[in-house]
């Protein structure tokens, strides 16, 4: 048998329970809560104010480029 048969073979067991918790260890985006701080905001107040608010809800947390980054992702433009 060879590894990429075990792998596929167990994944419906312990296998994929494992790869599931040890995804939510490694993947604990805290990316996450601006994403939904963003899209929260951004119909209503735009992304001007979300630039100069963004340290006030996470101080000293985000740059200009990972507001960027998240801007683009929400609108759709990566």
């Amino acid at each position: 048998m060879r590894i990429n048969e075990f792998i596929t073979e167990e994944e419906k067991g312990w296998w994929d329970s494992f790869k599931s918790g040890l995804g939510k260890i490694m993947n604990n985006n805290p990316d996450e809560e601006l994403y939904q701080w963003i899209n929260d905001n951004l119909q209503k107040k735009g992304t001007q104010w979300i630039y100069r608010n963004v340290n006030k809800q996470f101080p000293n947390r985000y740059v200009r480029s990972d507001i960027d980054k998240a801007l683009n992702v929400i609108m759709g433009r990566n």
